[in-house]
């Protein structure tokens, strides 16, 4: 499928591949996506993938204009460890789409997180969405949604978390609330830490 996108999903315990579940029409030069199911990968394709994702990390960062610095900042290095690390956990997940070259050009990444129970939420166990990107010459093909969508089954599916958090940007909150999101009573705040 010369053009193809193809959406690829995690977790199992690495960062997995999965078999086809469907394909869908799309605009000239890019045919179709499929959703791919379960299969571990390697360590060096999981850390290839792992950079991938840092870089996507960035293109978010400046579509939200964040400065970002260059290719060889601290903070990219240590993205990429995380993602090699973490994604190896059954607690994260990210659901990327893919090129038929194997590029990927859309991603988002979900972390189960623990805190105090509380009468809306018995467990504990919570979810929280980020890193929803798409690379600007992919964007107005569903590739985001796609993604999301998958990461919504799989936290509804494989962990317990009974709600997800995100911090939505200006520009994807129309997807997150046709998705079921809505805003919560009391605001979300944050302090840096500032040391030294």
């Amino acid at each position: 499928m010369n053009g193809a996108m193809v959406i690829t999903a995690g977790p199992c315990m690495a960062w997995p591949r999965c078999h086809l579940t469907q394909c869908l029409p799309g605009p000239p030069g890019k045919a179709s996506w499929k959703s791919l199911a379960c299969g571990d990968l390697d360590s060096a394709r999981r850390h290839s993938d792992a950079a991938s994702l840092a870089r996507l990390r960035s293109v978010m960062f400046e579509a939200m204009q964040v400065e970002v610095g260059d290719r060889d900042s601290l903070w990219l290095a240590e993205t990429q460890d995380w993602f090699t690390h973490q994604l190896a956990t059954s607690d994260v997940a990210a659901f990327v789409a893919q090129t038929p070259d194997g590029a990927l050009v859309a991603a988002a990444l979900g972390q189960v997180t623990r805190h105090a129970p509380s009468p809306a939420n018995p467990s504990g166990v919570s979810g929280h969405l980020s890193n929803v990107v798409t690379d600007s010459e992919y964007r107005r093909l569903g590739l985001s949604r796609a993604c999301v969508e998958q990461l919504l089954t799989w936290f509804r599916d494989v962990t317990d978390a009974n709600d997800i958090g995100l911090f939505a940007t200006d520009c994807g909150t129309s997807l997150y609330e046709s998705l079921g999101f809505g805003g919560r009573p009391n605001p979300a705040m944050s302090l840096n830490i500032r040391r030294g």
